[in-house]
């Protein structure tokens, strides 16, 4: 059985890599036709591995207003945006580069950069990150400008700005759910898998999605992988969101799609939430243990019409989307939460 399951899984998942190369090409004809390279500064942007950057772009912002505009070469960028990792090798004589860290510290040692002790001065190099230091991730002893606070990643909730503000309130008739990819290997999934497990034996109304797995499989919530966050959380009133570290300013998208999704947030994750978003905006697991799974029972039960968020979608991609973020640096304005 789980032979079968897990090879359904991968079929599954080419034909969703098929369809999502088909819409990419399709958001990039949208680009070039709409969007002005005249007077405005040329970015390449590249993240090693991934090459859905347009897909990205009209899921993670509401506007085209940019001083700024995508171009598909390295050779005629005047500036490289990497995500985490600097490749210096696509990086040419008097282009500014500009690094985004999107991951946790668990994972920083997979994403070395490994610089020249030159390069940050020669290319000016500016550094976004919620850790404390870029050192943890490039190797080099001279390290640019810091930006410290949310690592701005891509809003990952399928629905281009066409279908956002459209999320139906009245037709959510399912309580909760949770959409994960990982629930084991790396320190934090431990943790939520067994929260996840605790949830799904105490309330009959929890589901989960997410990659299929064994562990995931066992979870008598499962139901199966999620081809859209935006399809799946216009269903449900309230959605788990489990970051998979707890650090300060580690802040995904995954509050942020939630909120634009029209979902209620339950949120586990860096207390640093309360300082960017209203706290009725959210509800907040301050652990992973049983006294706030019970505590989240009955929040729920005695919240079983819902709870609508009152933020804007218009603030949200104002203040958090990685394209305003960029822009924002571009201006010469800083990112730091803390300053």
């Amino acid at each position: 059985m789980h032979f079968f399951r897990k090879h359904r899984a991968k079929s599954y998942q080419k034909k969703r890599n098929d369809k999502l190369k088909v819409q990419e090409e399709s958001y990039l004809r949208m680009y070039r036709e709409n969007v002005s390279a005249e007077s405005k500064t040329r970015i390449y942007m590249h993240q090693t591995g991934f090459d859905l950057q347009f897909s990205r772009y009209y899921q993670s912002t509401l506007d085209d207003n940019f001083s700024y505009y995508l171009t598909d070469s390295t050779s005629t960028a005047e500036i490289i945006v990497f995500i985490n990792t600097i490749e210096p090798s696509l990086v040419l004589p008097d282009q500014k580069v500009i690094l985004f860290f999107h991951e946790p510290l668990a994972y920083a040692h997979l994403y070395q950069s490994k610089l020249d002790d030159n390069f940050a001065i020669e290319h000016k190099l500016e550094v976004v990150t919620h850790l404390p230091t870029e050192k943890l991730f490039i190797q080099s002893r001279n390290l640019g400008k810091l930006h410290r606070g949310i690592p701005y990643v891509h809003f990952h909730h399928h629905a281009d700005r066409n279908l956002v503000g459209g999320a139906a309130q009245g037709k959510r008739d399912k309580l909760i759910c949770t959409i994960t990819s990982g629930l084991s290997g790396m320190p934090g999934y431990d943790d939520r898998r067994k929260f996840i497990e605790g949830l799904a034996k105490t309330n009959s109304d929890f589901d989960l999605y997410g990659r299929y797995s064994k562990l995931a499989a066992n979870i008598e919530a499962y139901r199966g992988e999620c081809s859209s966050k935006w399809t799946t959380l216009n269903n449900y009133k309230f959605n788990l969101v489990i970051e998979n570290s707890v650090e300060d300013w580690y802040i995904s998208e995954k509050i942020f799609d939630s909120l634009i999704c029209g979902c209620f947030p339950v949120y586990h994750g860096s207390n640093k939430v309360f300082d960017i978003l209203p706290g009725d905006s959210f509800y907040y697991l301050p652990d992973l243990g049983s006294n706030s799974l019970a505590k989240l029972n009955e929040f729920l039960d005695s919240h079983r019409d819902g709870i609508k968020p009152e933020i804007s979608t218009e603030y949200i991609y104002e203040h958090f989307s990685f394209y305003k973020g960029l822009e924002r640096i571009l201006l010469g304005k800083d990112l730091r939460m803390d300053a």
